[in-house]
């Protein structure tokens, strides 16, 4: 009989000392939660701060003596914008967040949408509260593909071709690539470059793409002096080797008269 009242004992006394260290192990937890009292964001920019903390819920203070540290940072992680999101507890009441974008690139029009896709071909939502989308506008894409949200579209060969021409831009003249509005791929016929400091476009033809953006930069000076002028309507670049300027007729019919 002792042996049995024995084993009783040392279950109770088990049982006991498990719910003490799980007491204890709640009542320090609860003396270490932070009292957040200030949430201070940093590294917003194509989103107002406000749109941040909307949608990670974090817009009404009352709510903020529920939040931790792991809770704030996995809420933010999955806005689609942020490609990473630190949270660091600055004192017992202030919690500072910086966050990390991804890297826009350009902004596609496809199927009368609009996405936003970044360096590495990821397509995101284009929201309507994004500021500062100072990227050229990718239309007309040949490949008759349909677009999901969050997936890459790295093995569409007429985006790979107009990135092509983005970079090609980019690398030989950055102030050239700033005024780049529109990239029109022409579904597989014409491709057709639009800028915001020319009043006529630039066509490319399908290609030699890299080697015709060369001999238009080398021509932008010239045709810089023109950019508001009636005198040219266009500029071809279709052609291998050559360039053709498309002359107002009009233009020069008004200077002979």
């Amino acid at each position: 009989m002792k042996t049995g009242y024995g084993k009783i004992l040392g279950v109770i006394i088990s049982i006991s000392v498990v719910l003490l260290i799980f007491w204890l192990s709640l009542s320090l937890e609860d003396k270490n939660k932070p009292e957040i009292e200030l949430i201070e964001l940093n590294g917003n920019y194509h989103l107002d701060k406000e749109e941040y903390f909307t949608f990670a819920h974090l817009d009404n203070t009352d709510d903020y003596k529920f939040l931790t540290l792991s809770v704030i940072k996995d809420r933010l992680e999955k806005h689609p914008y942020l490609e990473s999101v630190d949270v660091k507890l600055e004192n017992k009441n202030k919690v500072t967040i910086n966050l990390t974008e991804k890297d826009f690139s350009t902004v596609l029009l496809h199927n009368n949408s609009s996405y936003i896709l970044t360096e590495s071909f990821e397509v995101l939502p284009y929201l309507q509260q994004t500021k500062k989308v100072d990227f050229p506008l990718i239309s007309n894409l040949e490949d008759n593909f349909e677009i999901k949200e969050f997936t890459s579209l790295a093995d569409v060969k007429s985006l790979i071709n107009a990135y092509k021409i983005l970079f090609a831009i980019k690398l030989v003249n950055p102030g050239l690539y700033d005024q780049l509005s529109d990239l029109d791929m022409g579904k597989g016929k014409n491709i057709i470059l639009t800028f915001t400091n020319f009043d006529y476009p630039v066509l490319l033809g399908q290609k030699n793409l890299v080697r015709k953006i060369v001999y238009f930069d080398s021509l932008y000076d010239i045709v810089a002096k023109y950019k508001n002028s009636s005198l040219l309507e266009y500029i071809d670049l279709r052609y291998n080797k050559k360039v053709y300027l498309g002359v107002n007729t009009e233009y020069n019919r008004g200077l002979n008269s």
